[in-house]
Order: C-alpha cells, then sequence, then structure tokens
C-alpha cells in the first residue's frame, strides 16, 4: 500500500489524543502519517476479495499497522476449489515483512494423488476418496524497498507439508505446485514501475523460481503484476503470472493467477 509521509522541514505530525485518533482538525493524510509512526495496541483487517475467492485477514498486535509492528494474524480462505485457514504471527519494520504460521486446507472433491513423474489437471483432481486434507507450515519473507521509479520485489518462502500419505503428493493452494514430500521453497523478484500522481499505478515483472525436493523438481513462472491505489485504504489488485517451465501441466491451477480483485485496509486502535 503507498505509504503518506512528510516532506522535509515540515512540521511534526500531530500526536493522537488518547482514544488512539489524531485530532479532528488533522487532514487524512495526516492522520495516514500518524498511523505509520506512532505504536500501540490495534485490531485491524485486510480483506482481499476478487474472483473467485475471498480471504478476509484479522490482526492484533502492537506497533503502527501500516509501518513497524507485531502483530498475530488469523483468516478463513474460501475458493470456488477448497477452504482452509491460516494463523500464525507477524511482523513488520518497512520495507522487510516477515510473516511465518500454520495453514489448513481441504479440497472436498480432490484426492491425494498417486506418485508420478508429472501431472496434469485431471490428476489433480481427481477424487479417489483420499480426501486431500492437510496441515502445513509456511514461512514468507517480503521486501518491497524504494529503488529509482519503482519499487523492488522480493519473496522468500519455505513450506513443511505434514501427514501426507506414503506413495501420494499433494497440491499446495499456498504454493501453487505439486509437491511430492514435506519440503518445498519459492523465491519471487521483480521490479514495479510508479505512474500517476502519488504513485497511485503500480505495474511490472515478476519471475518464481519454485523448488521441489522429494520430486527433484524445478518450476520457473513469469508474468505481469498491476497494483491501483483507489483510496487510502482500498486498493485494486492484478496477478497475471503463468508457469513456463516446470513438470506439471496444471493450466491455471500451476500458475498464480490468486489476484483479481480488491483489497481493502481497516485499522483501529485497542
Amino acid at each position: 500500500m503507498s505509504q503518506a509521509g512528510s516532506s522535509a522541514g515540515a512540521d511534526a505530525p500531530p500526536r493522537l489524543t488518547d482514544e488512539g485518533s489524531a485530532p479532528s482538525d488533522t487532514s487524512e493524510s495526516e492522520e495516514l502519517t500518524v498511523r505509520l509512526i506512532t505504536a500501540y495496541w490495534f485490531v485491524a483487517s485486510v480483506v482481499d476479495a476478487g474472483f473467485p475467492y475471498l480471504e478476509p485477514r484479522g490482526l492484533v498486535g502492537y506497533g503502527a499497522p501500516r509501518g513497524t509492528h507485531l502483530a498475530v494474524e488469523a483468516f478463513p480462505r474460501v475458493s470456488a476449489t477448497d477452504v482452509g485457514g491460516y494463523a500464525g504471527l507477524s511482523a513488520s519494520a518497512p520495507p522487510l515483512r516477515l510473516r511465518a504460521g500454520r495453514r489448513f486446507s481441504y479440497a472436498p472433491g480432490r484426492s491425494f494423488p498417486l506418485e508420478a513423474a508429472s501431472y496434469d489437471r485431471v490428476d489433480v483432481e481427481l477424487d479417489d476418496r483420499s480426501r486431500a486434507r492437510f496441515w502445513s507450515w509456511e514461512a514468507r519473507l517480503t521486501g518491497e524497498p524504494q529503488l529509482g521509479p519503482g519499487t523492488l520485489l522480493s519473496e522468500s518462502a519455505v513450506g513443511y507439508l505434514e501427514k501426507i500419505p506414503e506413495g501420494r503428493a499433494a497440491y499446495s493452494s499456498g504454493f501453487r505446485v505439486v509437491v511430492g514430500g514435506p519440503w518445498v521453497f519459492s523465491q519471487r523478484l521483480g521490479y514495479l514501475l510508479h505512474f500517476g500522481y502519488d504513485d497511485a499505478l503500480r505495474v511490472g515483472l515478476v519471475v518464481d523460481a519454485l523448488r521441489d525436493p522429494e520430486r527433484r523438481a524445478t518450476t520457473l513462472r513469469a508474468g505481469l503484476l498491476a497494483r491501483l491505489q483507489l483510496a487510502s485504504d482500498l486498493e485494486a489488485r492484478l496477478s497475471l503470472v503463468p508457469t513456463w517451465v516446470g513438470p506439471d501441466h496444471l493450466g491455471l491451477m500451476g500458475g498464480d493467477f490468486s489476484e483479481l480483485g480488491l483489497r481493502w485496509w481497516w485499522s483501529e486502535p485497542l
């Protein structure tokens, strides 16, 4: 999300009142600046909604909700193919953010596919009554430093899937690959150029590399990301990152098409 800031030599931002909000004569941009740099206990929500998914995240923590903070976060996720949830810790010190937690995934009409050298969408969506229900651990370190006329993107992630049946594999909705063993690793690099008033539009390219040690498989994805700031608390988001190299042929399931919708942000002091 774009962060409003004060220019050099400007007056210090207004202090928060006892209730945790800026005085009534504070402009919207000044109040956002206060919330970015002032530490306090807060409750927050980030709602991602689009086609075909809904993911409302809840956070409770201390710090600045859209700045440096430490929080507990949890969310359910509902899409056209599966349901699940996540709970964990979130630590942010812009431009870095670390998230680590546990995810539950359940696809009612999907099974654990039998071990194979390659999979297609039919293999993954086959229902042989071995219900694809499992827990996993995830950790993601994201960096978004400003560099030149845009933002450099980096995300390093590791996942550990629990209790995959012997002789089976599992489709991970978090990494969007078929995983043969417990471990999966990913790295994203990209760059977004800024356009428009207050850098409201950001468009760029990203490259993803994923590694499954059990299958000895590497998957490469590359494509487009776009972000449009509609208001201080509302953003339109688009991800079109298909798979170009990899052992599987999963169509849309194998690419990062996970964002085609809106992100709404809300926070309040406790």
